[in-house]
């Protein structure tokens, strides 16, 4: 008898000793002794090597019955010996005699568990964690890369066409420097001939200047005013004018048929001045041209001869022909000079 219940137990500890080793018994218990082989619902069959399953259910049985009576021992009714057979049969059925077993206790006390134990998941590889809906991993990292490549090529266009345009600046600068650089030396030529001019200008203004110190030195008589000569038609260039417009015929100046064309030559009775008298005088004024041209002060057109040879002009006219001083600001000779510049 004692050498299949030695051999049960060494199938029993070989087999599962290696996967559930044995965890100290509760306080006070005594495993009973057992004859497993008088025991038929151990095996159904002669066969010297006994069922795990009829092991455990054996083992389960006589450690139920020993809590019971432990529990009348302690002084516990019925409904608390129910209570704790069934806590420490299920402290002790985490201990499974066989697979089939084992898989059906785990899948007993799974079906009383809803949710995974507490910290259980901090304990599990990060591939096996269960994973909401929402979140995806693998995902979030390919969004991330196809951004930042998108940003990436987006810098490297945007480099590109800085590039492109800082090539075409420094072309401009280069194109800009040059055209100053030319601008530069035309400049620097001008103004070497400008000064030139200037120095062969002054040194031609110096005779010219004589002759206008002389003209000046001549023209001592003092202007004039209508007062002095009351018969005079014509003070302003106003006056001539607004009957000039109208028709020479109209013109209040006295005339014979010697006088001549110019109607505003006028002597100090308000007469018109004779041809010949008239013809003289735009002969003083040709040779006066003649001296503005060698000097090169004889413009294209007589408003834009300079001052310093209109004062030359006037005064010279003025000490030569008296009947030119009888007006005002010298418009007389000043209007001559237009009609036959």
């Amino acid at each position: 008898m004692d050498r299949p219940h030695r051999r049960n137990s060494d199938i029993h500890d070989n087999k599962y000793g290696h996967q559930h080793p044995t965890l100290p018994m509760p306080p006070g218990y005594t495993p009973p002794f057992m004859n497993l082989t008088n025991n038929r619902d151990i095996s159904d069959s002669d066969s010297p090597e006994l069922a795990p399953a009829a092991i455990s259910k054996a083992y389960h049985a006589s450690g139920s019955q020993s809590r019971q009576g432990h529990s009348q021992y302690l002084g516990g009714g019925p409904y608390q010996n129910r209570e704790r057979s069934d806590q420490i049969s299920n402290e002790w059925g985490c201990y499974p005699s066989d697979t089939s077993s084992y898989t059906s206790s785990r899948s007993s006390s799974s079906k009383s568990y809803t949710h995974l134990p507490p910290f259980q998941d901090a304990y599990m590889h990060p591939a096996s964690r269960p994973h909401s809906l929402d979140e995806d991993p693998h995902s979030d990292q390919d969004n991330t890369i196809i951004t930042l490549r998108r940003e990436k090529e987006h810098l490297e266009d945007k480099i590109s066409k800085l590039e492109v345009k800082v090539a075409s600046l420094e072309g401009e600068l280069s194109s800009s420097r040059q055209s100053y650089e030319q601008l530069l030396e035309k400049i620097t030529s001008v103004q070497i001939g400008t000064s030139k001019a200037q120095s062969h200008s002054t040194t031609a203004m110096d005779p010219f200047m004589s002759l206008l110190k002389d003209a000046r030195e001549k023209d001592e008589a003092p202007y004039a005013t209508h007062d002095q000569f009351p018969h005079i038609v014509y003070w302003t260039k106003v006056d001539y004018l607004k009957d000039s417009q109208i028709g020479r015929e109209y013109l209040k100046t006295k005339r014979d048929d010697n006088s001549g064309s110019v109607g505003f030559l006028e002597d100090e009775n308000g007469k018109i001045i004779s041809r010949e008298d008239q013809q003289r005088i735009r002969d003083y004024q040709r040779s006066l041209c003649y001296t503005l041209l060698k000097f090169g002060l004889a413009p294209v057109t007589w408003s834009r001869c300079t001052q310093v040879a209109r004062e030359f002009f006037f005064r010279s006219m003025r000490t030569k022909f008296p009947v030119l001083r009888y007006c005002a600001d010298h418009w007389k000779a000043d209007t001559f000079m237009g009609l036959y510049y």
